[in-house]
């Protein structure tokens, strides 16, 4: 059977390699088109309870009362066991579930199952309400590997046409701590089989439902994605295989819906490198992904993305593995979700400045869409202190934005330049994050305080601002 475990990732800092807790709430308020369209139907459905909700044929005739044609009647069907059937952690954990069959009066009964309980269920439903449906059994990718063992979903016949369907994965999620999270997912509903394909390849491959079949090496070879970088309307633009062998850096382009927000992270061997490894930057409808590699080796690219821009919340979307031929000392801008939502421009940030006595100046430059208030700050690293009139922000009546950054007394150790953006004039600690400018800066001090001071792509960890979280969404797939 399949299930789906996610790790719910609030950033706490982006100093270290992981620097992540959780869990956290998705509080976006959009409803998908498939839910607004079926609403009515999924209103129905939601309410049918009681004893008849024990019996297959009961409940079958009860779900399909108000439905007008077969499409609505598989929809009642998938929405009422996606909101009334948990996943069976537990016999999953122990292995029971390997020595247990059951059918779909044992699911009715106990409300729980593994993939092969929730496909016997729908097919039971679906001949009780007089749908032609089928069992399909196959892989899921993990990691671009085909799993070891089996998972099941389900196609149904609509108005003489075959589609496919996973009530197991619409039902919800396993959380990192082996419980059960009920999280209704549409995209599992009469899912388009090229979407599908990207993580569900069954045995018979009549079941892809493709014009051209393709091929299992395809299969794997492709970049791992998850539902939302359909829903997110994203598209690879550049790098089609999961495997990407780059030098000290790579470059992602991909084509991004209007509305929607990305992020990414860079990890590696299971703990995620601080954020001035990897960058967004998103133009219109074309993101550019970048990340850079501190030394030879095998890293993960991943990818995050939201719609709501309500939300904190960013959820999985597409994960590459790159093999990095060399390292590199290059450290990023740290973009964060105002940085576009904003309106912001690319900042012109001096590679290196040498030798700057304390009375000089750094300017940095960057544009910001009119009407939108900006402030800025120092902070002490190593004090966890703000230094006092720090930086001068000054703009120009056409957006505009110039960061002076006067280095009197400044103090010797790691310093971050922490930028905020917003609608409001209130204090800083209250407006979004946009970026921390992240190269590193040499500054040459008196004799008597001898050392460097380097400004440092590092976390944005005070000042209570929001910088997002993020839903990673793995999936696991085990089946007798």
């Amino acid at each position: 059977m399949s299930y789906k475990f996610f790790a719910v990732l609030v950033i706490v800092t982006l100093t270290g390699c992981a620097g992540f807790s959780g869990p956290a709430r998705d509080t976006s308020a959009n409803l998908t088109e498939a839910q607004l369209r079926y609403a009515r139907i999924d209103a129905h459905s939601l309410s049918v309870s009681g004893r008849r909700t024990l019996d297959v044929e009961a409940l079958a005739q009860a779900l399909i009362r108000p439905a007008r044609t077969e499409e609505e009647k598989v929809r009642a069907i998938f929405r009422w066991m996606a909101d009334n059937i948990s996943y069976d952690v537990e016999s999953l954990l122990d292995g029971s579930y390997k020595f247990r069959r059951i059918d779909a009066a044992d699911v009715l009964r106990e409300r729980k199952a593994v993939c092969d309980g929730y496909t016997r269920l729908f097919l039971a439903l679906a001949e009780a309400a007089g749908l032609t449906a089928q069992t399909v059994s196959g892989y899921t990718k993990l990691s671009g590997i085909r799993d070891e063992n089996k998972h099941a979903w389900s196609a149904v016949k609509i108005n003489g046409r075959w589609h496919l369907l996973d009530t197991t994965w619409a039902a919800g999620v396993v959380d990192e701590n082996n419980r059960f999270q009920k999280r209704f997912d549409d995209f599992y509903f009469l899912t388009s089989p090229t979407e599908l394909i990207a993580t569900h390849y069954p045995e018979s491959r009549e079941w892809q439902l493709l014009p051209e079949p393709i091929s299992y090496q395809s299969f794997v070879n492709t970049p791992d994605v998850w539902s939302e970088f359909h829903r997110s309307g994203l598209a690879l633009k550049s790098h089609r295989q999961r495997t990407i062998r780059a030098d000290s850096s790579v470059k992602v382009m991909l084509d991004v819906a209007e509305g929607t927000l990305l992020t990414a992270r860079l990890d590696r061997y299971g703990d995620a490198l601080p954020r001035n490894h990897a960058q967004v930057i998103l133009r219109g409808t074309v993101a550019q992904v970048r990340a850079v590699f501190p030394e030879q080796g095998v890293y993960q690219l991943l990818i995050f993305a939201k719609r709501d821009p309500e939300s904190t919340l960013y959820h999985s979307a597409l994960r590459y593995d790159v093999v990095a031929a060399a390292g590199s000392d290059e450290k990023l801008a740290v973009i964060g979700p105002a940085f576009t939502e904003h309106a912001w421009s690319e900042p012109v940030v001096p590679r290196r400045a040498r030798n700057l006595r304390p009375g000089s100046e750094i300017h940095l430059h960057a544009r910001v869409e009119p009407g939108m208030h900006v402030s800025a700050q120092i902070r002490d690293l190593g004090r966890d202190t703000l230094i006092q009139n720090g930086v001068l922000v000054e703009r120009s009546a056409d957006g505009h934005t110039k960061f002076v950054i006067p280095w009197t007394n400044a103090p010797v150790g790691e310093l971050r330049l922490e930028v905020f953006s917003g609608e409001s004039d209130d204090l800083p600690g209250r407006f979004a994050f946009s970026l921390d400018l992240g190269r590193p800066w040499q500054l040459a001090v008196p004799s008597d305080r001898r050392g460097d001071v380097q400004i440092t792509s590092t976390a944005l960890a005070a000042a209570g601002i929001g910088l997002g979280v993020f839903q990673e969404t793995r999936h696991i797939a085990v089946n007798p």
